[in-house]
């Protein structure tokens, strides 16, 4: 007779730091489940300009997002439901498609970690990569088999990205590519450049572990972090403190800086492309270290030397994300490395932009308005006036010139991020 799997009822909350925090060590598996605690926005420079101190926080509104509606139903939803016919035959539009898909991978991955946390006392300490594994295998060639994929926790145009369990039941995050029908030579590059990206080591650079290189599985293994910045500031809706908000700028820009000095173009930095470790006021925060930021899916980045031959450094086109593009690449120019460079500093700047403001910058112009108006009229952020402090604004500025060569390198906006001690108008 086949043994069935342990229920619930013969499990209890172990003793480990989580379940000591939520004060339920003992006691049966499901009887003290974690709710979502009802949060208002607190009083703060960014709430008081955006009219939003004292609201719920699911009600976004005040803020003007196009998906507050639709957010605000998703958080209604039990944890353990899925997703409503009804919500899919509402909303058609393809960027409500993607925000619900984006909130049931967010959503999935919060559960996974919250049964481990529960659970495990061996995830007692963590729930990322540890460091001691990726010393000890980065660099791999990984077989697939090795890994055991939890959930689906990302998408995008190159595939989905999964949570999944390797040695010793570690953590990690697995990008799996869609495109599997690849030539011997294509492979190989595949792995030179996997190969390459393991050797890159900053701590605002999230790192690669290691590859599988065997169709039908080709997929890259990275570290895995707790969430994007595009899901805390528009999904989660987490209230940074200033000082985190300073933290986490820095963060972008010296990791994009390292980048540079290795002379490797991001060509498509956004705020999902930037993610987070340690976020405050999360239940499955574990860590007491201040919030991190790291740079990620540079892996369609354009290798490109100086002193390399000709045909490695030709130039290129129509690369990004539209949202996040400048001008020139909006045009379809065709940009060398350190054009491309300098077209990452605008990118910097709009992801800076949007986490200190908390918007999208051009959200609501579709991409023929975005090319018209962006790449060929210099439309130009707006920004709320007397809001940031004038340094701050000026930089940003600057990195949205129409010359790119007029825009600061990303070790000019490090080195100004290190100065900076304030960013908002005291009103």
């Amino acid at each position: 007779m086949p043994q069935c799997s342990p229920t619930n009822k013969n499990k209890v909350y172990v003793d480990n730091y989580y379940n000591r925090k939520h004060n339920r060590v003992g006691k049966p598996l499901g009887s003290v489940p974690i709710s979502r605690q009802e949060r208002v926005y607190k009083d703060s420079p960014i709430n008081r300009k955006l009219g939003r101190v004292g609201l719920k926080w699911e009600n976004n509104q005040a803020q003007g997002k196009s998906h507050a509606e639709l957010l605000q139903k998703l958080w209604e939803l039990h944890e353990d439901d899925d997703i409503p016919d009804e919500f899919v035959e509402k909303y058609q539009d393809e960027a409500d498609k993607d925000f619900i898909q984006t909130f049931h991978e967010m959503r999935n991955r919060e559960n996974h970690i919250r049964k481990r946390l529960e659970e495990a006392p061996a995830w007692d300490a963590h729930h990322h990569t540890s460091k001691q594994v990726i010393d000890k295998y980065r660099g791999k060639i990984i077989k697939y088999d090795q890994l055991k994929l939890v959930d689906k926790i990302g998408h995008g145009g190159f595939g989905d990205v999964f949570a999944a369990e390797w040695i010793d039941d570690e953590l990690v995050a697995v990008k799996k590519l869609r495109n599997q029908q690849v030539s011997k030579k294509r492979l190989q590059l595949f792995e030179d450049e996997i190969i390459i990206f393991c050797k890159l080591d900053h701590p605002n650079i999230v790192k690669f572990l290691g590859a599988c290189v065997e169709a039908p599985n080709l997929a890259i293994v990275m570290e895995y972090m707790d969430m994007s910045l595009h899901e805390a500031l528009h999904i989660k809706s987490v209230e940074f403190l200033d000082v985190e908000k300073t933290s986490i700028m820095r963060d972008i820009a010296r990791g994009l800086a390292y980048l540079h000095d290795m002379k490797l173009a991001h060509c498509d930095l956004k705020s999902v492309n930037v993610l987070l470790n340690n976020l405050p006021g999360q239940d499955t925060t574990m860590s007491e270290e201040p919030v991190l930021a790291k740079i990620t899916d540079f892996g369609l980045s354009l290798m490109k030397s100086d002193s390399e031959t000709s045909g490695s450094n030709a130039a290129t086109c129509n690369v990004g994300t539209p949202r996040y593009s400048a001008p020139e690449v909006l045009r379809g120019e065709m940009l060398n490395i350190n054009q491309l460079m300098k077209a990452d500093i605008y990118s910097l700047g709009l992801v800076i932009l949007e986490l200190l403001l908390e918007t999208i910058a051009f959200e609501d112009l579709s991409l023929l308005q975005l090319r018209k108006q962006v790449g060929e009229n210099g439309l130009k952020p707006e920004i709320p006036d007397s809001f940031l402090k004038e340094e701050l604004e000026e930089t940003l500025c600057k990195c949205w010139c129409t010359d790119p060569n007029d825009r600061p390198n990303a070790r000019d906006v490090f080195n100004f991020t290190e100065k900076c001690k304030q960013l908002y108008v005291e009103s």
